[in-house]
Order: C-alpha cells, then sequence, then structure tokens
C-alpha cells in the first residue's frame, strides 16, 4: 500500500477528493492544495492516468520531526 499526496490547484481540493473517491481511493484527507491517499499499485496508475484535477502526485516516503539543521541531514541520509 502507498501513502500519496495529490496536489491541485487552491480551491479544488474538494472536487479531487470526489474524483479520487471515484477511481477507487481510501482514506481520505483533504489539505490545503492538495488529497492525501492510501493506494495501492493499480490505482496508482489508475490515478496518474484518470485524474483530470490533479497536477502531480507525489509518492509519500517518511515523516520525521527536526530541531535543527543536523536533524535534517541526519534523517535524510537515513
Amino acid at each position: 500500500m502507498n501513502y500519496l499526496f495529490a496536489s491541485t490547484n487552491f480551491g479544488t481540493e474538494k472536487l479531487l477528493e470526489k474524483e479520487l473517491l471515484y477511481l477507487g481511493a481510501k482514506n481520505l484527507s483533504v489539505q490545503r492544495g492538495g488529497v492525501y491517499y492510501d493506494a495501492n499499485d493499480k490505482l496508482l496508475y489508475q490515478s496518474l492516468m484518470w485524474s483530470r484535477i490533479a497536477s502531480r502526485i507525489f509518492l509519500h516516503i517518511t515523516t520525521f520531526k527536526i530541531k535543527n539543521i543536523h536533524d535534517l541531514y541526519k534523517n535524510t541520509y537515513n
């Protein structure tokens, strides 16, 4: 399962959410500028092929908190 972010123009997030639901996306989270969602590989490719509203689709790799620049470098290279 992939955790993805589909970016879109501001103000069209709800339309993108409806489009992704129609394609079969699960666990959607509407944010300013896009929508986070879970997708298997098939849905990932369907999103890339058929979404008319998403401008880009990003694969979420990891999340971490930083307190200084050294934390950023440490977490990026690990």
